[in-house]
């Protein structure tokens, strides 16, 4: 389900393929997309070059923040 990672200037840009939906699907809750965006954060931010995680579905960043019930990122 992961389709790409990208790392410019400390923002790792990580894009998902659409199955993810379906392969969580209690993220949408508040709970559930509190504990997605935690464990993402926290897989990407253990590298010292990562500062800031930004993720996408199919490409569109705001798909995916809206899949979770949330604003996109600025």
């Amino acid at each position: 389900m992961l389709d790409t990672v990208e790392l410019s200037d400390g923002v790792a840009r990580i894009g998902f393929d659409a199955r993810l939906p379906d392969a969580i699907p209690g993220a949408s809750s508040a709970a559930g997309s509190r504990a997605v965006l935690e464990a993402l954060d926290a897989t990407a931010t253990q590298f010292h070059t990562v500062d800031d995680v930004i993720c996408s579905l199919e490409g569109d960043t705001d798909a995916f923040y809206n899949w979770l019930q949330l604003g996109s990122p600025s």
